[in-house]
C-alpha cells in the first residue's frame, strides 16, 4: 500500500487546503519545528482511515478558532496495482467515500471496507479506542508513544496470527508421561525424590560450582580490563576530536563576538542616557521662560482685576455705611418690645403654677384614699399568713411521710393477701350453743378460720386442740407482716394521725392552706409591689405634700393677667426672634463695612505689588520669546537622536547580548573542563589498565578453564544417565516449544534480521501473542545478559518497539496484506550509535514498504539518502 497524494482543509491548524504530493513508495522524511503541523498530517491520514465520518468525538481534528469548521480530508493511494481514493469531511457535512479501481463505496460501506483491509475494528460510537486499532496501531507511532508496544499487540494479534503460514492449532496435541514410572528407580540412584544431586554427584557439581564462581569473578576482572580498554579508547578518540576542533576557542570566539556587540549596545545606552539628561534640562529651561512670560502676563491681568475691584469696594463700602444707621435704630426698638414680652410671660407662667398646685392637690387627696384602702387589705392579708404560717409549721405530715404511710399500708395489704393464701384453711359448723375458743376470740355458728401461726383452740366440755401451719414460708410471712404493723403504727404515731384516711384528710388541708397562703402572698405583692412599710411612708410623704399645697395655696394671690402662658412665650419668642434678627443684621453690616475696609487695604497693596512686578519683567519680555524658540529647536533635535538610539538598542538588546556572552563564557569552561577531566580519566586507566596486565589474569582463567572442563566431563557422564531418564517427561514441552517455534518462525526470521543490524548477536524471545518477552545478548566473557522488554531504558525499548514493528510489517507483507507505517517524532532519546543503527534498519524496511518519517530534529536524519519535505514550505 503506498499514499501517493494527500490532501487537507480546516484541519487543526491548517485553514486553509493543504496539499502534499508526489509520495514516493520507500521514505519519506518530512522536517519542521514545533507546532508547525507534523502531528496535525498524522491525525489526518489516521481520522481518513480509522475515524468514523459521522462520529461527533473527532472535535480535535477541526481548525481551532473556526465557527462551523468542516475539516475534509482526501487520500490518494495504489493498492495491489490499482489507484484508490479516500474521501472524508467530518463534523459538518459529513461525507465518506472510497473508489477502488472501478469500484465505488460510500458511507459505512467503505469504512468497513477500509476496516478489512487494514486491520482494525471500527467504533461501535464515538472515537476509535486504542484496544480496536488493530494493525494501525502497531504500525502508525504518535508522538511520545513509541515506546508503548504490548497494548497495540494484543489488539492486533488475531490479524498478526492470520498472517502467518500456520495456525495455532498443532499447539493443543499432548502426549503421556508413562514411561516416566519406569525410570524412576533408575533416576533415585543419581538423584534424590526432590531432584537433587546425590553422593558423588553432588560433591562433584558443588566443587563445580565453587570453580564456575572463581571464574566468573576472573571473567568479571577481564571484562572490566576490557571495558576500561573500550572506554580507553574512546576517550583518546574524544580527546583527539576536541583537540582538533578546539570547541572551547569557537565558544570563546562567539562569546567575544557578543561581547563586541554588547559594547556597542551599552555605547548607544549611554549616549541615550546623555540624550535624556540633556532633553530633561533643555525642557526645565523652556519650563523656567514659559513660567517668567506666564508671571509677566498674569501680572499685567491681575492689576487690572485689583483696579476694578477696589473701584467696586468703594462704592459697596458708602452704601453700607448709610445702612448702619437705620439697622442700629431698628434694634433699640426690637429690644424694648422683648423686654415687654418677657415681663408678661414671668405673669403667666406664676397663673399656670397655681393651677398646677391646685390640680396636684385634688390628684393627692384621691390617690391618698386608694392608697389608704390598698394598706388595709394588705395589713389583713398578711395577718392571715402569719395566722396560717403557724399552724402549718405546728404539722408533722409531710409529702414524704403519706408516701411512706401508702406504700406501707399497700405492702401489709399484698402481705395479707399472701398469708391468706398460703395458711391453713378451718371451716367449721357447730351444733347450737356450742362455742370455741381460738385464743382470745370465742366462735360459734358456721364460717372458716385461717391459721397462719400455732394456736391452741379450746372446745368446752370437750378438750384442747393445738394447730400448727405446716409451711416454713407461712411463718416467715406472719413474721414479716408483724414488723410492717410495728412500722406502719410507728409512721402514725410519728404524723400525729391514727389513720392513712385521716392522713389523706389532713394532707389535703394542709394543701388547701398552703394554696391560700400562696394566693395572699401574691395579693400582698400586688397590694404593697415595695412591701407594707414602704406603701404606709409613702401615704405619709403625699399626705404632707398636700398639706405644703393647702398652705401654699391659702397664701397666694392671683395675678390679674388674662393672656395664657401659651401665649405669652409665642409672644416673647417673637419678640426675641426679631431682636435677634435685628442685631445679626447689624453684625452683619458692621462686618461687611469693616471687611471692605481690610479689602481695600489689601488691594491696594496688591496693586502696587503688581504694578512694581510689570515694570520689572517688561524690558525682558522679547529676550524670553527668543530664547523659547531656540530651546524648541534643541529639544526636537534631541528627540530625532534618541528615536535612532532606541531603535537601534530594540535590535540589540544588552540584557540578552550579556546572557548569551555569559552563556558562551561557561560553555567553554565547561568544555575546557570536561577536557582536562577526560585527560585525567585517559591518565587513571591507563595506570589501572598495567596493573591489570601484569596480574596475567588470562593465564589464570585458562588453568581455571582447564580444571572446570575435566570437571564437567565427570559430571556430564554421571548427567548422562539421569538426562536420557528425564528426556521422556520433557517430551511435551518440547513438543510444544517446537511447534511454537515453528509458528512465530517466520515472524522470529525477521525480528533476527533487524536485530543482527541493531545489536549483533542480541535474541528476542517471543510470547505466545507475538509480543516482545526477553532479550537474551552475548557480553564477552560475562555470557549472555538477559532483560525483559519492560525493563529496557526508554530509548532502548522504543528502539525494539520500533524493529518489531518492522517484523510485524515484513510479515504483513509476505502475507498480501496492506502496510503503511508511520512514524511521528521517533527516536529521539536514542544516542548516536544507536540511531545510525536504526537508521540501517529504517533503510532496509523501506526496500519493502512505504514509510513516513515526521521530525523535528531535520540534522540527525539528512544522511538518509531521500529528499526532506519542509512541513513549513508544504503548509
Amino acid at each position: 500500500m503506498q499514499i501517493e497524494r494527500l490532501e487537507m482543509e480546516q484541519v487543526r491548524r491548517f485553514r486553509e487546503p493543504l496539499v502534499i504530493e508526489n509520495l514516493g513508495p520507500g521514505l519519506n522524511l518530512f522536517a519542521g519545528p514545533n507546532e508547525v503541523g507534523k502531528s496535525s498530517i498524522v491525525r489526518a491520514i489516521r481520522a481518513a482511515f480509522l475515524e468514523r465520518y459521522r462520529s461527533t468525538k473527532v472535535e480535535d481534528l477541526g481548525t481551532w478558532g473556526v465557527h462551523n469548521v468542516a475539516p475534509a480530508v482526501k487520500i490518494h493511494f495504489r493498492w495491489n496495482g490499482q489507484p484508490c481514493i479516500l474521501e472524508k469531511q467530518f463534523l459538518g457535512k459529513k461525507t465518506c467515500s472510497l473508489k477502488m479501481g472501478d469500484e465505488t463505496l460510500t458511507g459505512e460501506d467503505a469504512e468497513d471496507r477500509l476496516a478489512q483491509l487494514l486491520g482494525f475494528t471500527l467504533a461501535a460510537k464515538g472515537g476509535i479506542r486504542d484496544e480496536q486499532l488493530g494493525v494501525p496501531g502497531v504500525l502508525w507511532i504518535e508522538q511520545g508513544r513509541g515506546h508503548e508496544l504490548e497494548d497495540a499487540v494484543r489488539a492486533s494479534v488475531d490479524h498478526l496470527r492470520s498472517a502467518l503460514p500456520q495456525s495455532m492449532e498443532s499447539l493443543g496435541s499432548r502426549h503421556g508421561d508413562a514411561v516416566a514410572s519406569a525410570v524412576s528407580r533408575q533416576l533415585s540412584e543419581l538423584l534424590t525424590a526432590s531432584g537433587k544431586p546425590r553422593g558423588d554427584y553432588s560433591a562433584l557439581l558443588s566443587a563445580i560450582d565453587v570453580l564456575q564462581n572463581d571464574m566468573a569473578e576472573t571473567r568479571g576482572r577481564i571484562a572490566s580490563y576490557r571495558e576500561q580498554v573500550d572506554e580507553l579508547g574512546l576517550l583518546r578518540a574524544a580527546h583527539h576530536q576536541d583537540i582538533q576542533n578546539k570547541p572551547w576557542a569557537q565558544l570563546r570566539a562567539q562569546a567575544e563576538a557578543v561581547q563586541h556587540r554588547l559594547k556597542t549596545a551599552l555605547e548607544c545606552a549611554a549616549q541615550l542616557k546623555t540624550l535624556e539628561n540633556e532633553l530633561g534640562r533643555l525642557r526645565s529651561q523652556a519650563e523656567l521662560l514659559a513660567n517668567h512670560q506666564k508671571q509677566h502676563k498674569m501680572a499685567e491681568e491681575e492689576a487690572a482685576r485689583i483696579a476694578l475691584d477696589l473701584e467696586r469696594c468703594k462704592t459697596t463700602a458708602e452704601a453700607v455705611d448709610a445702612r448702619i444707621e437705620g439697622l442700629r435704630e431698628a434694634d433699640r426698638a426690637a429690644k424694648a418690645t422683648w423686654e415687654t414680652a418677657r415681663e408678661q410671660e414671668q405673669r403667666a407662667r406664676q397663673m399656670q403654677e397655681i393651677h398646677a398646685q391646685q390640680q396636684e392637690a385634688v390628684d393627692l387627696r384621691a390617690s391618698l384614699g386608694e392608697k389608704q384602702a390598698r394598706l388595709e387589705q394588705a395589713q389583713a392579708r398578711e395577718t392571715r399568713l402569719a395566722t396560717a404560717g403557724a399552724w402549718l409549721n405546728s404539722q408533722h405530715l409531710d409529702s414524704e411521710g403519706l408516701a411512706a404511710l401508702r406504700v406501707l399500708e399497700q405492702q401489709i395489704r399484698e402481705n395479707q393477701i399472701r398469708l391468706e393464701r398460703f395458711a391453713t384453711k378451718m371451716h367449721y359448723r357447730l351444733e347450737s350453743g356450742i362455742q370455741m375458743h381460738i385464743g382470745s376470740t370465742t366462735i360459734d355458728g358456721e364460717g372458716e378460720w385461717s391459721i397462719s401461726k400455732p394456736v391452741q383452740i379450746r372446745i368446752p366440755d370437750v378438750g384442747t386442740l393445738e394447730l400448727s401451719p405446716g409451711e416454713e414460708a407461712l411463718s416467715n410471712l406472719d413474721q414479716q407482716q408483724a414488723a410492717l404493723q410495728h412500722e406502719w403504727t410507728m409512721k402514725l404515731a410519728e404524723s400525729h394521725v391514727e389513720s392513712l384516711s385521716e392522713a389523706e384528710r389532713l394532707w389535703a388541708t394542709i394543701q388547701r392552706e398552703q394554696a391560700q397562703s400562696e394566693q395572699d402572698r401574691f395579693m400582698v405583692k400586688s397590694l404593697a409591689p415595695e412591701g407594707i412599710e414602704a406603701l404606709a411612708r409613702l401615704i405619709a410623704t403625699g399626705r404632707e405634700r398636700l398639706g405644703y399645697l393647702e398652705q401654699s395655696l391659702s397664701s397666694t394671690t392671683l395675678p390679674t393677667e388674662t393672656v395664657s402662658l401659651d401665649e405669652a412665650r409665642e409672644n416673647r419668642e417673637m419678640a426675641e426672634q426679631h431682636w435677634r434678627l435685628q442685631t445679626e443684621l447689624l453684625h452683619a453690616a458692621e462686618t461687611e463695612q469693616a471687611g471692605l475696609v481690610t479689602e481695600m487695604q489689601m488691594l491696594q497693596a496688591n496693586h502696587a505689588k503688581q504694578q512694581a512686578l510689570i515694570d520689572e519683567t517688561a524690558p525682558l519680555f522679547p529676550q524670553w520669546m527668543e530664547s523659547t524658540r531656540l530651546l524648541d529647536a534643541q529639544q526636537g533635535d534631541n528627540l530625532l537622536q534618541q528615536n535612532r538610539l532606541r531603535e537601534q538598542l530594540s535590535r540589540e538588546d544588552p540584557e540578552m547580548l550579556q546572557q548569551d556572552a555569559d552563556r558562551y563564557l561557561k560553555s567553554a569552561e565547561i568544555a575546557e573542563t570536561r577536557h582536562r577531566e577526560r585527560a585525567e580519566r585517559m591518565a587513571r586507566l591507563e595506570a589501572q589498565l598495567e596493573t591489570s596486565n601484569a596480574q596475567g589474569l588470562e593465564e589464570r582463567l585458562a588453568e581455571q578453564e582447564t580444571d572446570l572442563a575435566a570437571k564437567e566431563r565427570r559430571a556430564r557422564q554421571l548427567r548422562v544417565r539421569a538426562d536420557g531418564l528425564l528426556l521422556l517427561s520433557g517430551l511435551i514441552e518440547g513438543h510444544r516449544d517446537a511447534l511454537l517455534q515453528k509458528l512465530q518462525a517466520p515472524l522470529q526470521a525477521r525480528v533476527d534480521h533487524y536485530l543482527r543490524l541493531w545489536s549483533p548477536g542480541a535474541r528476542l524471545q517471543l510470547g505466545t501473542d507475538l509480543e516482545p518477552v526477553e532479550i537474551h545478548r552475548e557480553r564477552g566473557l560475562l555470557g549472555v545478559e538477559s532483560a525483559s522488554f519492560s525493563a529496557l531504558s526508554f530509548g532502548a525499548r522504543e528502539q525494539v518497539a520500533l524493529l518489531m514493528r518492522l517484523a510485524y510489517a515484513d510479515v504483513l507483507k509476505e502475507a498480501g496484506r496492506p502496510t503503511l507505517i508511520i512514524l511521528d517524532d521517533v527516536l529521539a532519546h536514542s544516542d548516536i550509535m544507536r540511531l545510525n543503527a536504526m537508521k540501517r534498519i529504517l533503510n532496509d524496511a523501506a526496500k519493502r514498504h512505504q514509510i513516513l518519517l515526521l521530525t523535528c530534529h531535520e540534522e540527525d536524519w539528512a544522511d538518509m539518502g531521500v529528499s526532506m519535505r519542509s512541513i513549513g514550505s508544504v503548509a
